[in-house]
């Protein structure tokens, strides 16, 4: 249609204004502000909302310490009774920050409570709190994405009754030599003066069970059957902010019960133990608790050290269910809490003498010292992990291997622990200094006798006397392996650049700023690369490691790996490269 005149161009004008306007901007949530909170009704009440466009004020709190820039949506909720009650935003679309406050302005707020993370877990990047409330009391609740995270929420409020034995007071009991009980940490809480069990528990959600040991003699106290990842404390005393620890226990050092906490201690007929089990870093789920007797390793104790032959050789033993003694040092650094076992060798010779644990099960340390008690040895030598693959090109990398100078008719006394939890079994061998030739027979012809031969190893290098290695296969780390997220393995991409086939593995440790240990990563399976392919490394990451990692890397916390790539080819020709991983969230 054709237009003419003023009004033509008028309406042609108003046409291309609407079309070519820019889109209005969004309006924020309307319950943005902290004085225009959404009113949440009733002991259960849930509402859905949305924090996009949503903003902060001025003197508004950082929610959960995670939340800057801050884009908040606000609610308020009025017990109706006293009790335990939770707050959650599961069911919402955007990884949440919640806070939890009392008062009546937003720049005057006291946190009740606040979270980043579900710590069960049943609500993936959501967020829960659970706190004791005061009938009649209004609390204004905040709910944020994790620092500039938006999109559709969900609020639920509801009663979080506690378990019978949260309290210490109510300690659920446990009688006879073997005992077993079921129950639950969900919604549980902790107690003022109550420790944090294993140092890994916070925020606390324990409940407690008591134990009268019918007989002296050493016990096991574990979780295994439990639905999460848990932490175990083992206490005498009469008070939760009284009590002295017995043992402690993260995770299962046998491996059998993964996530799953086993505690060992040597029980005192007719003492009481109070019994806390609570969810690594808050995590909560079905309890199963485990109470039996348990013997020992014959070498368990210094005094009970196993004999090496005086020409050495090769033994073998187990440190499970092993112990430690009062002050008996921390083998090579790398063995608390320690579970050793002990031998004892008497030098025959003077010379180089070798001692390693090449077919071991576990991840061993060892140690060798002078001394006539546990409490008064002096170190000799130590070791964690081999430099080299010295058990051979398929080896663990996890063994320990040392070399001194022994000196004859000294008798040393031969250590070996896991490192940190770790059991199983092991073998020892030990390698005597070679034996100087006899002299010659005087007055008779005749071939004269020669001493026997002893086994050799492979020469131990230090690194300060290693000499470049031009033998071992070429291997490279494609450069994108040195920052990935943090998920359920660590991936090395190689590329074998040798003239023959490669024979790779790779083992690891993660650390987390603040932990009290290393994580140890699941070994990469040991495979063949074909010269000039590649292939990919992978390693598994503990739960226990994904959930401390994580915890650290939101807040902003620097995680990282250390890994030891070991490349072999067919005649034994091998090497060790280091390669430091750095994760993101």
């Amino acid at each position: 249609m054709r237009t003419h005149g003023p009004i033509g161009a008028f309406v042609l004008a108003a046409a291309l204004s609407l079309i070519c306007a820019p889109p209005a901007a969004a309006a924020p949530p309307a319950n943005d502000n902290f004085a225009d909170a959404q009113t949440l009704s009733g002991s259960t009440a849930t509402a859905t909302g949305t924090n996009v466009e949503a903003t902060g004020e001025a003197g508004e709190p950082d929610h959960a310490g995670e939340s800057a820039p801050l884009a908040s949506a606000w609610y308020r909720w009025m017990a109706p009774a006293d009790g335990r009650f939770r707050i959650d935003t599961c069911g919402s679309a955007l990884d949440t920050t919640l806070g939890v406050y009392t008062g009546t302005a937003v720049d005057g707020l006291t946190e009740v409570a606040a979270n980043d993370q579900d710590p069960t877990g049943q609500c993936a990047d959501q967020s829960r709190v659970r706190f004791d409330a005061v009938a009649g009391t209004t609390y204004r609740i905040a709910v944020d994405g994790y620092i500039d995270d938006e999109g559709d929420l969900a609020v639920n409020v509801a009663p979080a009754p506690v378990p019978v034995n949260d309290a210490f007071a109510d300690a659920q009991t446990l009688t006879g030599s073997t005992a077993t009980a079921a129950g639950s940490n969900v919604d549980a809480t902790g107690e003022t003066g109550e420790p944090d069990h294993t140092g890994g528990s916070l925020p606390l959600g324990s409940v407690w069970y008591r134990w009268t040991a019918p007989a002296g003699g050493r016990f096991r106290i574990d979780t295994c059957g439990s639905t999460f990842d848990t932490t175990l404390g083992v206490y005498t005393g009469t008070a939760v902010d009284g009590l002295t620890e017995v043992a402690a226990n993260d995770e299962d050092p046998t491996g059998q019960c993964p996530g799953q906490s086993v505690a060992r201690f040597d029980a005192v007929a007719g003492t009481t133990y109070r019994i806390a089990v609570d969810g690594f870093l808050g995590g909560e789920g079905d309890v199963t608790i485990n109470v039996g007797p348990i013997s020992v390793p014959g070498n368990d104790a210094f005094a009970a050290a196993s004999t090496v032959p005086s020409q050495g050789g090769t033994l073998t033993g187990t440190n499970v269910n092993s112990t430690g003694e009062p002050g008996e040092p921390d083998h090579a650094g790398s063995a608390d809490p320690l579970a050793s076992v002990w031998w004892r060798w008497t030098a025959p010779e003077s010379g180089l003498a070798r001692i390693d644990t090449c077919g071991s099960s576990l991840d061993t340390v060892l140690a060798v010292y002078t001394g006539a008690s546990v409490s008064g040895l002096a170190e000799i030598a130590a070791n964690d992990d081999a430099l080299d693959p010295v058990c051979g090109p398929l080896s663990s990398g996890l063994e320990s291997e040392l070399a001194f100078n022994a000196q004859a008719g000294t008798t040393y006394a031969i250590a070996v622990d896991g490192f940190e939890f770790s059991e199983g079994d092991i073998t020892l061998r030990v390698t005597a200094p070679a034996r100087s030739e006899a002299p010659p027979q005087q007055g008779g012809p005749g071939p004269q006798p020669t001493q026997p031969t002893q086994p050799t190893l492979p020469p131990i290098a230090t690194p300060a006397t290693r000499p470049p290695d031009t033998t071992a296969p070429s291997l490279t780390v494609a450069a994108a392996a040195r920052k990935q997220k943090l998920d359920g393995s660590v991936d090395l991409p190689v590329t074998c650049g040798s003239a023959e086939d490669c024979i790779v593995s790779a083992t690891g440790k993660l650390s987390v700023p603040g932990a009290a240990r290393l994580y140890r990563l699941g070994a990469a399976t040991t495979r063949t690369v074909r010269r000039g392919r590649k292939t990919t490394l992978r390693l598994k990451v503990p739960r226990t490691a994904r959930t401390a990692g994580g915890s650290a890397l939101r807040r902003r916390k620097r995680v990282k790996a250390t890994i030891a790539v070991r490349v072999a080819d067919s005649a034994g020709n091998a090497r060790t490269l280091k390669q430091t991983v750095r994760f993101k969230r």
